[in-house]
């Protein structure tokens, strides 16, 4: 009777099991096809946006947009293209110095209190909505310091929306470089600053890239920042940095597009080309033999080589590679220079002396 009775509870768990397994699958079936669906659908949107304003701005495009300036709603786009270049240009050279060096000292140096600090400034300023940041500069910079709308106010602007995204790569970038690298330098008598600048950086740069493009990305579609900081002008930049405003390619697409006229509509279509080209061209891409880094740590050791087989640099190209052994070589050799100056001084100390009071100074240091 006992052995019925288990047989039965046996055969209820176990169809109880299956209907478990079989209601999983219906659902994670729904879920996939949802899931498939609703990309499918966005896709189609994108797609659909995207054919819209390369259709009707290709449709607009003529070679005398690209030498007149606008003029009212019509006229062409070279004032609005020499704009974002120089705007482009200076958050740039503002935001990749700043931002590759707060990467590298987050990296190297994650452990301070100062690396937690910058990291979590950061993190609250990629939080903060592009039309607040240009808020900021119009009443800091354009109000209270008088520059008015000007390239400067602009420029630093995208710097200050930028440079979150150069340090994260900067540092992701340098917490893939291998360990045996910075072992290695260390080992032929580098220092902090060499290892860094002569090791740890040349082998990051195709991430440090990345995040620079990632960051001219952005400063080339942004809007709201520049109505706040730059204006607009219908003129070419006089090359003055404050109180002179500039022309842009958002503000054409973001003002012409809303107007009751086909030629500034098609004068908004014209300028949303090249800014959607100069924008997928600076899509950031994964250089060819990155390592990725492991799910489950932040860094993941390279394989040890077997036996009889030479050691390799892990997750480098070749290029990189050769900069990296070249850089362990001279960083050796100035070792290695050193270290016979050294030798060298202090065999000059026993010079002139008597074979005895050698051989007796070192039975000293002996005892």
């Amino acid at each position: 009777m006992a052995s019925v009775s288990s047989a039965g509870v046996l055969s209820v768990a176990v169809s109880h099991r299956h209907s478990i397994r079989w209601s999983r699958r219906i659902y994670s079936a729904a879920g996939w096809a949802l899931t498939a669906l609703a990309l499918l659908l966005l896709t189609g949107l994108m797609l659909s946006i995207l054919g819209t304003v390369f259709v009707m701005g290709f449709s607009a495009l003529r070679p005398s947009l690209f030498v007149t300036v606008t003029q009212g709603t019509g006229g062409g786009l070279l004032n609005a293209i020499e704009g974002t270049a120089v705007l482009s240009f200076g958050a740039m050279l503002l935001a990749v110095p700043i931002g590759v060096a707060a990467g590298i000292y987050i990296s190297e140096y994650r452990a301070t209190s100062w690396a937690s600090a910058i990291r979590f400034l950061s993190d609250v300023l990629v939080g903060v909505p592009s039309i607040v940041m240009g808020y900021f500069g119009y009443v800091t910079m354009v109000e209270w310091l008088g520059w008015d709308f000007s390239v400067a106010a602009a420029s630093i602007v995208l710097a200050m929306m930028s440079i979150p995204y150069i340090w994260r790569t900067t540092e992701l970038a340098l917490r893939q470089v291998s360990n045996d690298l910075r072992e290695a330098a260390y080992a032929v008598g580098a220092n902090d600053r060499q290892v860094i600048l002569r090791v740890c950086v040349p082998a990051a740069v195709p991430g440090i890239l990345t995040g620079a493009l990632l960051a001219l990305a952005i400063s080339v579609g942004e809007t709201a920042p520049l109505i706040y900081t730059a204006g607009w002008s219908n003129y070419l930049w006089d090359g003055r940095l404050t109180h002179s405003p500039i022309g842009y390619l958002t503000y054409v697409i973001w003002t012409f597009i809303n107007e009751p006229f086909a030629a500034a509509n098609a004068l908004a279509y014209a300028a949303a080309v090249p800014r959607d080209v100069l924008r997928s061209r600076d899509q950031p891409r994964l250089p060819a033999g990155a390592q990725r880094a492991h799910p489950c740590s932040r860094e993941r050791r390279a394989p040890r080589p077997r036996r009889g087989q030479r050691p390799r640099l892990q997750a480098l190209s070749s290029t990189r590679a050769l900069l990296c052994r070249r850089s362990l070589a001279s960083i050796a050799s100035g070792s290695c220079l050193h270290a016979h100056r050294r030798r060298a001084a202090r065999r000059s100390r026993f010079r002139g002396r008597p074979p005895c009071a050698r051989s007796h100074r070192r039975r000293r240091r002996s005892r």
